[in-house]
């Protein structure tokens, strides 16, 4: 994984982690909900799940372990 595109995430997302499969995921914040973004690369993402609790939204995203995860608690998925 190139740092050139970690760092490129960090500047389009609240916050950016690698997962425990290598895989990427992100916070960001939309119109009216927090969304975690999952499988992320330099073309977009595999999954984003939107919650209207950003505390729910922020303690899902530290569960993350693989892109295959599936938060708990999202109003909407894509």
């Amino acid at each position: 994984m190139s740092g050139d595109l970690l760092n490129w995430l960090k500047d389009q997302y609240k916050e950016v982690r690698v997962l425990d499969d290598g895989s990427i995921a992100a916070v960001g914040d939309l119109m009216f909900t927090r969304a975690i973004y999952v499988g992320l690369n330099r073309y977009g993402y595999e999954r984003r799940f939107c919650f209207k609790d950003l505390q729910r939204a922020n303690a899902e995203f530290e569960k993350l372990k693989s892109e295959f995860d599936e938060p708990s608690g999202y109003i909407a998925q894509r």
